[in-house]
């Protein structure tokens, strides 16, 4: 049932309304396009997600809105470790958390942290940047992601980045294969883009455990080519797509399996790059739709 209404009248101990007994879980739904209410498809003249520049969050026009103390977006989706999606551990509030922190001083910072004539930050409810801000990836943090979700300003104080309107291809080139808590859970996914976590292994293979792990914040994604650069500067390669339990960043920094953020759908899972090429299929109606 879906959560009780409240311009119903219902029994006094009721949770639940018993008047829309459906749940619609949007996570639960396919991946396949959708058709709009006209000859279209849902995401028609929206760019593609893959042309987005680098470093976007700090171009001309990106907007920040003020969270609070509370560090879980509300507008973006989050893997399921970090609570929102009904898992049992939450992020929030954890301290072991690596947080992508902004260094004071920085321009964002400086943007996000409006300082007053004594000093003290004050902090906007909305931040829309009105220019286009320098990136040093040397000391800035915020400039060697690909993908930006929520950023710290200071001890308790976070702001969420709304992300541009895109869409992604059903259908893209050179597709590799992504693994959540084994190869037995795997799809294909774009390499161009940053939908997966890092994964690197000794000769492509795990080998008593031995992974690296090293993230720029936890729940960070990369692209196949960034995490492939990574793994090679640190003298590994990415890991092939035959392995079984598969490693990830945890809070503690200390191994642990994927199989503990098993989810019932596709966006519950915690995504890994592999070196495994895939291949992507379709059906065709003989009305020529898929």
């Amino acid at each position: 049932y879906s959560l009780r209404r409240g311009n119903v009248e219902d029994i006094d101990w009721a949770t639940h309304s018993r008047v829309d007994p459906m749940v619609i879980g949007a996570d639960s739904h396919d991946l396949s396009p959708k058709r709009d209410l006209g000859n279209g498809w849902v995401g028609d003249k929206y760019p593609l997600c893959a042309d987005l520049p680098p470093c976007h969050f700090v171009k001309k026009g990106s907007r920040f809105t003020l969270l609070g103390s509370q560090s879980t977006p509300r507008l973006q989706w989050t893997d399921g470790r970090s609570g929102s999606l009904g898992s049992s551990g939450s992020w929030e509030g954890n301290i072991n958390i690596k947080r992508l922190s902004l260094r004071k001083g920085g321009q964002l910072y400086s943007k996000l942290c409006v300082a007053t004539e004594g000093g003290d930050c004050t902090y906007p409810s909305v931040v829309t940047l009105n220019e286009s801000l320098t990136c040093d990836v040397n000391v800035d943090p915020e400039c060697s992601v690909e993908m930006l979700r929520v950023v710290q300003v200071t001890s308790g104080v976070f702001y969420e980045y709304h992300r541009p309107p895109c869409v992604q291809l059903s259908f893209y080139p050179n597709p590799k294969q992504v693994n959540a808590r084994s190869n037995r859970d795997s799809m294909c996914a774009n390499p161009t883009l940053p939908v997966a976590t890092r994964k690197c292994c000794k000769d492509g293979a795990i080998h008593n455990g031995q992974i690296n792990q090293y993230v720029n914040f936890d729940g960070e994604l990369v692209s196949y080519e960034k995490n492939s650069d990574f793994c090679a500067s640190e003298s590994f390669s990415v890991c092939d797509a035959k392995h079984w339990h598969a490693f990830h960043s945890s809070p503690t920094d200390s191994p642990s399996y994927t199989y503990y953020h098993y989810f019932y759908n596709p966006n519950g899972f915690v995504w890994q790059w592999t070196s495994g090429d895939c291949e992507l299929r379709m059906k065709v109606r003989p009305d020529g739709y898929m």
